[in-house]
């Protein structure tokens, strides 16, 4: 993860080391409140997987990130919640050393990510 002048990005790589593609977004630190977006993949493992967009909110020791995933746009052009496997919401937490990650609706991203 990088951060400069409020712009967030990081690096998503899929526990099986399938999938890896970068996020960039926005911190608002007053409401904690943090949006990312898919910018680009650095491993695509098939046409058919979509990667999703994320929102949420960071906790105050900025160890847990809890949101939801975001995969379409409804009528409106809104971002909305996904409806397949994949979706849904999520729980990050990290340690400095390892993230976990628990409640994806896809079972295979749920897990511990070390470096």
């Amino acid at each position: 993860m990088s951060i400069l002048d409020d712009v967030i990005t990081v690096l998503f790589t899929e526990q099986n080391h399938k999938s890896q593609y970068s996020m960039t977004g926005r911190f608002d630190s007053t409401t904690s409140h943090l949006y990312l977006k898919h910018e680009k993949w650095i491993h695509e493992p098939s046409d058919k997987w979509t990667p999703c967009d994320a929102e949420g909110y960071v906790s105050q020791d900025l160890t847990t990130f809890t949101g939801r995933s975001l995969c379409f746009e409804d009528s409106a052009g809104n971002p909305a919640e996904c409806p397949v496997a994949g979706g849904g919401e999520f729980i990050l937490r990290h340690d400095r050393t390892k993230f976990a990650i628990s409640g994806a609706g896809d079972a295979s991203v749920n897990g511990l990510y070390t470096r």
